[in-house]
């Protein structure tokens, strides 16, 4: 027995509200492709300590498209156990996802303690052969996020990469040979090179994006409340169609 009035109305809705979440399931898959190929240097360094995140986020990407999938289907069909199961995997998803946002605020400190503890070593391990994979990322992780060093550019004086006041030229703000040798020795180092630590400046940028991120965040949780609440309401309308039959 089809839906009729307000049930219908609902039934569209929820099937409109699941192609948003559809495309918002695209939207992540991409996001966590594009993080993993332009910090790619970052997860380098690290020996991919942090690799995982990206890919957790792909991986929420495709769970979010195939519940969305489940969610639009069950709507045309008007199948109350698929509704009834994508609300469950919706809240379910919902709770990871409010978890998973307080325990990355709980442990950011960790994070940068990694970032920190990754740098430092590759550092020390670019300053004896600048030609490994690592130290290719450092240079391209430099020369990207436009920071120098691990917590400061004096890491690599600390590392006597070519003689204590010396640094790689990916730290230079205009790149050249040798710009980087004695810089150390410059009336003006600030003018020759970008002196903020990598990991002060990651760090830096993520605050500086906090409010998108969080906007972000409480957008796609009031979209997910919503829909559940569409799928409950569209229940409770095809359980009373079977009653009346």
């Amino acid at each position: 027995m089809g839906l009729e009035g307000s049930a219908k109305c609902l039934k569209f809705l929820l099937f409109t509200f699941n192609f948003v979440f559809f495309i918002m399931g695209i939207a992540l898959i991409a996001l966590g492709a594009f993080v993993k190929s332009a910090y790619g240097s970052v997860f380098t360094i690290t020996n991919n300590a942090l690799t995982s995140a990206p890919v957790i986020v792909i991986i929420i990407g495709c769970i979010i498209f195939l519940i969305a999938f489940f969610g639009c289907f069950g709507a045309i069909r008007e199948s109350y156990c698929m509704i009834t199961a994508f609300s469950v995997f919706m809240g379910i998803i919902l709770i990871m996802e409010i978890v998973a946002g307080i325990l990355g605020y709980v442990y950011r400190g960790d994070v940068q303690k990694v970032l920190g503890q990754s740098f430092e070593k590759a550092l020390d391990h670019y300053a004896m052969n600048n030609a490994t994979p690592s130290a290719r990322a450092f240079d391209f992780l430099q020369k990207t996020v436009r920071c120098c060093g691990s917590y400061n550019y004096t890491d690599w004086f600390d590392a006597h990469f070519a003689g204590n006041d010396s640094v790689p030229k990916s730290c230079c703000r205009i790149e050249k040979d040798r710009c980087g040798i004695d810089v150390g020795k410059s009336k003006n180092i600030s003018a020759v090179i970008y002196t903020k630590g990598c990991v002060d400046k990651l760090s830096q940028d993520v605050t500086n994006n906090l409010g998108i991120i969080g906007g972000v965040a409480i957008a796609i949780a009031c979209v997910q409340i919503i829909g559940i609440v569409f799928a409950c309401c569209l229940m409770r309308s095809i359980r009373s169609g079977y009653e009346q039959v």
